[in-house]
């Protein structure tokens, strides 16, 4: 099942605002009216019944929303944040709008991206575990490690790093 995150598709808009701010507003309060019944159907706990609501009361705004984007994509510049916007709204349709079909899924993966926020935000730290450390950190750690003689041979270069950023 290929699911399309309405969050990312707003976002296109809000980014666009300042092109046309009267017609972004529109937009937006047609996705917050998808929204609105989300909230209202999660109060009521729907459960699987939540599929024929989406069809039923998603169909006015979600038709308005296509013919939107579509007049609009005709009149804007593609390269422009709103004709960007528009395009992505009407790539995404399908994956958009499968969720009408679908009672357990949600309209966006706000939920998934902040559970996993932890590790993206990490993930540069973590690059670098098991790859040497900084070069003057090498240094002052080699001559403090170093045998007897009190010299050490500095680290040998890995892929990640070239042998002139070993030798700094």
């Amino acid at each position: 099942m290929w699911l399309g995150c309405w969050t990312h598709a707003r976002r296109y808009f809000l980014e666009a605002a300042r092109e046309r701010p009267r017609t972004v507003a529109r937009i937006l309060r047609l996705i917050s009216r998808l929204y609105r019944w989300e909230r209202v159907w999660d109060k009521r706990q729907i459960g699987p019944r939540r599929a024929g609501l989406r069809q039923r009361c998603f169909e006015r705004p979600l038709r308005r929303l296509r013919q939107l984007a579509l007049t609009l994509s005709q009149c804007v510049l593609p390269k422009s944040g709103l004709g960007q916007a528009c395009a992505y709204l009407l790539n995404q349709w399908e994956p958009l709008t499968a969720h009408l079909g679908h009672s357990e899924t949600r309209l966006d993966n706000n939920l998934v991206q902040n559970a996993i926020r932890p590790s993206a935000i990490g993930k540069k730290n973590w690059l670098f575990i098991g790859h040497p450390t900084p070069a003057s950190a090498r240094r002052s750690s080699a001559r403090s490690s170093s045998p007897v003689s009190g010299t050490a041979k500095p680290p040998t270069p890995t892929c990640a790093m070239s042998s002139r950023a070993c030798r700094q």
